[in-house]
């Protein structure tokens, strides 16, 4: 269970300059053809401390927050919404959630209504701001945000599709 941490003023954060955690290890049966983190799908064996992950995304956010005015916190993979990250991602989220300048971003191969059908991923998408949703798929590839056509954008807080344009 092992994850690496990466900054970037125009990367996955959308509108914003983020604050990437990739999560190594993917629980999707049938990996997606053409997917740009397929070093990321297998699983190991290392312990993540939750508090030592928050403190290394909390000294990152704070470098962006002095030059931006906000500050994603995206969740990567592999998978952020595997069983075994589920926690953390709670964590973090909720971790943030009283912080006007920073939003959360998770990035997820399940559908909306993969979440909306189990409990446990309700609670933990709860806390978060927006998910990009739905399984990358080559045959649906187009030149923009998100990058095939059948996954959206979801604003969690306000239950809604939403455009690229509209993460705030």
């Amino acid at each position: 269970m092992s994850y690496h941490i990466e900054t970037d003023i125009n990367s996955d954060g959308v509108n914003h300059p983020s604050v990437s955690i990739y999560f190594h290890g993917c629980d999707k049966p049938v990996k997606c053809k053409g997917c740009h983190n397929y070093q990321l799908w297998e699983f190991d064996d290392i312990v993540i401390n939750e508090k030592k992950l928050y403190k290394q995304i909390k000294t990152q956010i704070n470098k962006i927050k002095k030059f931006y005015p906000k500050v994603a916190v995206c969740f990567l993979g592999g998978e952020p919404l595997s069983p075994q990250y589920r926690s953390f991602v709670y964590y973090l989220s909720h971790m943030f959630s009283n912080d006007s300048k920073v939003l959360t971003i998770l990035y997820s191969w399940r559908t909306l209504e993969d979440i909306n059908n189990n409990e446990e991923l309700v609670k933990v998408t709860g806390e978060v701001d927006y998910g990009v949703l739905g399984a990358f798929d080559e045959n649906y590839l187009v030149d923009d945000f998100p990058a095939s056509s059948n996954q959206i954008i979801y604003d969690f807080k306000h239950n809604k599709k939403i455009t690229k344009e509209e993460i705030i």
